[in-house]
């Protein structure tokens, strides 16, 4: 059986590079992801996202409460966000 969790990730389009997709999750610091489109970026954030919750639970500290932003204003850049979801198996927990 495993353990589902779900963070909500911020997804900018950097102009500065190329264009490509950048997520980052405001309730996990640590993970930033990267993707030319939003296929490549969710996968690369769902496997950081796994590596981190991972790291944390074999470190014993806590894994934070998800943090939607409340407002997303960034100007001339697009911006969007997106749930994650990640399964751990609960032998890892």
């Amino acid at each position: 059986m495993d353990s589902n969790y779900t963070f909500t990730a911020l997804i900018i389009r950097d102009k500065n590079m190329d264009g490509r997709l950048v997520a980052t999750f405001p309730a996990i610091p640590e993970v930033e992801a990267q993707g030319n489109t939003d296929e490549e970026v969710t996968t690369d954030a769902q496997n950081k996202l796994r590596y981190a919750l991972l790291e944390r639970i074999c470190k014993n500290r806590k894994i934070p409460v998800n943090r939607r932003p409340s407002r997303i204003r960034i100007d001339n850049i697009m911006a969007s966000t997106k749930d994650i979801t990640v399964s751990i198996p609960v032998a890892n927990i």
